[in-house]
């Protein structure tokens, strides 16, 4: 027979253990800043609850695509550079 009160801690004890885990596993990570443009965020936000996925997992998904594609220095890196005007973030 399980007492409940004792499962409930014991459940607790595992979420805690876990999320533990977790905060020290990200604690190891780096963090990137990125700025986007507004339609630009508007669509990966739509793609984000749509797949239901964070734009965190998003982001990184990206950048671990991207160095598989350039990772063996065979492609030309896509560096097209296009004037943006600072005041309208455009």
């Amino acid at each position: 027979m399980t007492v409940p009160h004792a499962q409930g801690k014991i459940e607790a004890e595992c979420c805690t253990l876990q999320q533990t885990v977790q905060k020290s596993d990200m604690a190891a990570k780096q963090r990137v800043t990125v700025n986007l443009t507004d339609e630009e965020y508007e669509a990966l936000s739509l793609l984000s609850q749509r797949n239901r996925v964070s734009l965190a997992w998003l982001g990184r998904q990206a950048i671990i695509e991207f160095l598989d594609r350039y990772a063996d220095g065979q492609q030309q890196l896509p560096l097209v550079f296009t004037p943006r005007d600072r005041k309208s973030n455009k």
